[in-house]
């Protein structure tokens, strides 16, 4: 029965869907846990509820399944808790800005769950390169020995290449994955300084180090 519904495209698009909602709802959670005796932290539980209205919303535009009632109220108190305590009242002179942004940061937030279909993507990707090569090389059938050798050894370097792309497939859009989107939800900006183990150093360089 698993094996069967894994079979179904919508399926796996639905997965992708749902491992996306969990992954950014992780990012919001570790979010909230840093701040919990802030009121920012409910900040973070509207998010929370922000990302899986757009869960229901993508798999309503991309797989046809019907919106729940619940929603609309959800993603309201969820916009209401955003706008209310996104930002510290103190600090709302210098940062008035993010609340500018929030339709812009509410369609990003969309656009980055729905970025988890490229999950899908890898997965049938390597579906259609794996039976291009079935095709091209047994569609005329095989006859004798010799022919049978060959195309068996063309078919182990077909589909050893598709199992080495697709193991850097998945590891190069799970980092993609990581470092954007659940980085830009969790608050966490890549930065760092250039890697020059043989720059010369002053005294007063070495001194503080």
């Amino acid at each position: 029965m698993t094996v069967a519904w894994l079979k179904d495209g919508n399926n796996i698009m639905f997965l992708s869907f749902l491992l996306g909602a969990i992954h950014l709802t992780l990012a919001h959670l570790w979010n909230a846990m840093r701040i919990w005796n802030s009121p920012r932290m409910l900040a973070q539980l509207g998010w929370i509820g922000s990302t899986w209205t757009m869960f229901f919303v993508a798999c309503s535009f991309v797989l046809g399944q019907p919106m729940p009632g619940w929603l609309a109220p959800l993603f309201i108190v969820s916009v209401v808790l955003i706008v209310l305590f996104m930002t510290a009242p103190r600090d709302l002179k210098g940062e008035w800005f993010n609340h500018v942004m929030l339709p812009l940061n509410l369609v990003s937030n969309f656009v980055d769950l729905v970025s988890y279909i490229r999950l899908f993507a890898v997965g049938a990707a390597s579906y259609t390169v794996a039976n291009s090569f079935n095709t091209m090389i047994l569609a005329g059938g095989v006859k004798g020995i010799v022919a049978g050798l060959i195309a068996a050894l063309l078919l182990f370097a077909g589909h050893a290449l598709n199992i080495l792309l697709c193991v850097m497939g998945v590891l190069v859009h799970g980092v993609r994955l990581i470092t954007l989107e659940f980085s830009s939800h969790s608050g966490i900006s890549w930065a760092g300084f250039a890697y020059k183990p043989f720059r010369r150093l002053d005294a007063e360089q070495t001194a503080e180090d």
